[in-house]
């Protein structure tokens, strides 16, 4: 019998929590393995627990997400984060994916797409829901930042901001015999290649109001109705 995935989720909503949970372990390959309401109390589950993949939430009280992120791909065990979350706008998005995070969903994705992406990150390959996508694709449009992308990897954004990462973008360019699920997630976290993008106080372009300065508390949701996707949750 093919091991489960371990699964973890962190959202300071209970129903959200227990939709999803309710879902997942309908999947034969998925377990939960536990529920944590914010970011200190998942810390200390994953240390016991041991899941696979940590289902993380951003913006929940006491610690939150991205500063969750931060310590749990520090630790020794390093399991693996994707962000589930209502907020697009760039400060999250840059900053979760910089911070470690596997991927990068959205709470409007289809019940079977965030399966997938579960599997997907579990086996070290990215997730990004192609709205997350089609940001990526804006910023490497930027005249100071395209020319340092690869011509592959600007395809790739692409075709992930269409939606194409489905199933297998290869399909576009069968010469490349690499695939690209795992490109999004390392254009991202590159220094080198965000220089614009990146929500750091050295290095960024956003106010420094808005950037970081360390555990991730201080990264503000969009003002109400800006850059959130869906329910306020």
């Amino acid at each position: 019998m093919t091991q489960r995935i371990r699964v973890l989720i962190v959202d300071d909503h209970a129903v959200v929590r227990r939709g999803l949970r309710a879902f997942l372990d309908l999947q034969p390959d998925v377990e939960v393995v536990g529920e944590a309401a914010d970011g200190a109390s998942a810390e200390g589950m994953t240390g016991t627990l041991r899941p696979d993949v940590v289902l993380m939430d951003l913006v929940m009280p006491n610690t939150d997400g991205i500063a969750t992120i931060r310590r749990l791909r520090a630790a020794s065990e390093k399991p693996t984060v994707l962000v589930l979350t209502s907020f697009l706008d760039d400060v999250h998005v840059f900053a979760a994916l910089q911070a470690g995070a596997a991927g990068y969903l959205l709470k409007d994705i289809q019940p079977d797409e965030l399966v997938r992406a579960i599997r997907q990150v579990h086996q070290g390959e990215s997730a990004l829901h192609p709205k997350v996508a089609a940001r990526l694709v804006q910023h490497t449009a930027q005249p100071a930042g395209f020319a340092d992308f690869t011509p592959r990897e600007r395809d790739v954004l692409r075709l992930l901001a269409e939606g194409k990462d489905r199933e297998d973008p290869r399909e576009q360019h069968p010469a490349e015999a690499g695939g690209c699920r795992s490109y999004p997630g390392g254009i991202a976290r590159r220094p080198s290649r965000t220089r614009l993008i990146s929500p750091s106080p050295e290095t960024s372009s956003f106010p420094r109001s808005l950037v970081g300065q360390g555990d991730g508390r201080d990264f503000p949701p969009p003002l109400a109705g800006e850059g959130r996707v869906g329910a306020s949750v």
